[in-house]
């Protein structure tokens, strides 16, 4: 153990990793090295480099569960290719879901198929996924050779789609003025992409002094806010840095705006 009984060292950074992957359904661990892990995953053979996971973990001690989470997720939460390929049908229920734009340098490391994806803002992306109910199942840039088709459509129908779904939901509004917060978590594994609904938020926009600014710290929660009261401004922003360390399924701790229509990073200035 590390002298200060804290901070794991590497090997025993590694040996939680793969601790934690081999609880994962579909995944053996093969060999443990020191930042390195040989793995068998649905019948294929990998070797993950953790180094950058390690440093991670190293800049904030206390996110190991995040960093583990999101260690999984880049290794085996990208589901396998399914047997319908009909982009006729499959376009019917793909979706948007946004990721941290980290998850693609893991990829790129592993010489997995890259996923069809946009840059939206900071340090997140948006992905598109074929919603299966219980599941979901990625989409890569194979996919869309196959298909015949751009990102551009993929967007299109994406969006669409997640605005259809989220048709029937209702944020929960909670306080009044400058204290007033909007949430968003149906837990169907797209609240924090629903920041790709402008409109969401322009009732809350338009009755909340000062501007909304949007938290997403992971997957299964969105929280909208007013910047008027620092106090209350501060208390919020903490504890989406807290959630987005600590929270199954991180996405980021930076604060988003919208600013003429368009998704922003938020700066008070």
């Amino acid at each position: 153990m590390s002298t200060d009984g804290l901070t794991l060292l590497p090997d025993e950074f590694s040996q939680a990793a793969a601790q934690y992957l081999a609880a994962q359904p579909d995944v053996e661990v093969l060999d443990v090295d020191e930042l390195t892990l040989h793995l068998r995953i649905r019948g294929r053979e990998v070797t993950s480099d953790l180094a950058s996971f390690y440093a991670l973990y190293q800049s904030a001690p206390e996110s190991l569960p995040a960093v583990l989470q999101t260690l999984s997720e880049a290794l085996v939460d990208l589901p396998p290719d399914r047997s319908e390929d009909d982009p006729s049908v499959l376009l019917l229920r793909v979706m948007p879901m946004v990721k941290p734009m980290a998850l693609l340098s893991h990829l790129r490391e592993q010489k997995l198929p890259m996923l069809a994806y946009r840059p939206l803002v900071g340090e997140l992306m948006v992905t598109y996924v074929i919603d299966e109910g219980q599941s979901v199942a990625f989409l890569n840039e194979m996919h869309l050779q196959r298909w015949g088709i751009g990102e551009p459509m993929l967007w299109s129908r994406a969006v669409g789609n997640l605005r259809a779904k989220s048709a029937e939901l209702q944020p929960r509004v909670l306080g009044s003025g400058a204290s007033r917060l909007l949430i968003m978590n149906a837990g169907d594994g797209y609240d924090a992409t629903r920041l790709l609904l402008p409109e969401l938020f322009s009732d809350f926009a338009a009755r909340t002094p000062g501007r909304t600014v949007i938290g997403v710290p992971n997957r299964d929660f969105l929280i909208a806010f007013s910047d008027a009261d620092r106090g209350i401004f501060n208390q919020v922003r903490t504890q989406i840095e807290t959630d987005a360390r600590a929270q199954e399924h991180p996405l980021t701790d930076q604060l988003l705006t919208y600013r003429d229509g368009e998704l922003r990073l938020y700066s008070h200035t």
